[in-house]
């Protein structure tokens, strides 16, 4: 029993850190332009299926691919940004709901004409089991939690301690005032698309050495993300991350004891207290 709980335990955290670093995106995206992308699990799975194809086709190194992907990734934000987030910023929600869910049904569509339908695994050279104590824990994603960490620590320290940081936390209070003081809001937002689809196509990436990926995958890990923003506090990075831990641990735990179906229930009954509750989440702003 012990070990069962402790191995849950550990294997929550790890999916909890993953989901954060997708559902992390989301939330930049979300608290600087005040917008649901409903297409964001669909960037996830491009991440996913670039670095398939630069590891298969090109040969580039797993480790090599993570910043391509993320370059590539962001690159892919800033022309989304530009032609579909910019025109419905500051819009009707059904506007931008219309516009984010009709994106995604296009990237799928030509993910299944392009990808294919079958299932892949991105190549990793990583393999094995390490023991700790009671707990025994693929080496990969020990690795990849290792790499989620990283990247949460650059993303606080980008937010809190650099000038577009700065100006994110500015926009984030008031785009109009900051845009007075002389803060370029349309750069900005660029710059958080941009980061949201890297994390979010890295992410695709490790997720894709550790399962697997489709063209369909992102719809489950989109609806993962907004349990974890929902409950989190839509537009707060620590109530993201918190959130996805929990999440990660309670749906590990009652799936081990009860079955995925029943830790599902748990997982959307507990969404469904906070918004009863605690309608902004755990940490999100009044």
């Amino acid at each position: 029993m012990e070990r069962l709980i402790l191995q849950s335990t550990a294997d929550g955290l790890i999916m909890g850190l993953l989901v954060a670093l997708v559902a992390l995106g989301l939330t930049i995206q979300y608290s600087i332009m005040h917008l649901l992308n409903f297409a964001h699990g669909d960037i996830y799975m491009l991440g996913g299926f670039t670095a398939y194809y630069l590891i298969t086709k090109a040969g580039i190194n797993y480790f090599l691919t993570l910043p391509i992907v993320m370059v590539i990734l962001f690159v892919f934000g800033m022309i989304l940004e530009r032609a579909i987030f910019r025109p419905v910023r500051g819009s009707t929600f059904i506007r931008a709901l219309i516009a984010t869910t009709g994106l995604s049904f296009v990237i799928q569509a030509a993910g299944w004409q392009i990808f294919g339908t079958l299932d892949r695994t991105v190549p990793s050279p990583i393999s094995g089991t390490i023991s700790l104590g009671l707990i025994t824990l693929p080496v990969q994603r020990l690795v990849a939690s290792g790499i989620c960490i990283i990247l949460v620590v650059l993303l606080y320290w980008l937010v809190n301690k650099t000038k577009i940081g700065r100006q994110m936390r500015a926009i984030e209070q008031d785009a109009e005032a900051s845009s007075l003081f002389g803060v370029n809001v349309t750069l900005v937002n660029i710059v958080c698309v941009g980061i949201g689809c890297a994390l979010a196509g890295v992410a695709g990436q490790m997720v894709g050495s550790i399962f697997y990926i489709n063209p369909s995958v992102g719809t489950s890990q989109v609806i993962n993300c907004f349990n974890v923003i929902i409950i989190g506090g839509l537009g707060s990075i620590t109530g993201c991350i918190v959130a996805a831990l929990l999440l990660g641990v309670i749906q590990s735990i009652a799936g081990a004891f009860l079955g995925i179906s029943f830790a599902y229930i748990i997982v959307f009954a507990m969404l469904l207290l906070i918004l009863i509750v605690r309608p902004r989440g755990l940490m999100g702003h009044e």
